[in-house]
């Protein structure tokens, strides 16, 4: 019985996977642009951080807390930036090294 069982279940692994309807090809392509519409939402974001930190920093009025608080946001929002765009161009270049 428990042979019979095993038997099953390795022929069982040796079937193709059901067509779902979706061809192979497109699915690269999906996930790029879903991963490419992400990091363009997210880099809106961080230049949006960007100009409130502007607007933040040119209102603070002189006061050196609020002035140092603006310019940590203008800072990690610099820093978001680049790591989107180093984000976006690792991602186009593996997706560009599996497409050949």
């Amino acid at each position: 019985m428990f042979k019979e069982i095993l038997a099953k279940a390795a022929h069982a692994q040796l079937q193709d996977p059901p067509d779902v309807g979706l061809p192979q090809e497109e699915l690269p392509k999906l996930l790029v642009t879903v991963t490419n519409y992400f990091l363009l939402l997210v880099a809106a974001l961080a230049l949006a951080y960007l100009v409130y930190g502007g607007f933040a920093y040119m209102t603070s009025g002189g006061d050196s807390t609020k002035a140092t608080a603006a310019k940590r946001v203008i800072t990690y929002a610099i820093a978001g930036i680049i790591l989107i765009g180093v984000a976006a161009a690792l991602v186009n270049f593996v997706a560009g090294a599996f497409a050949q």
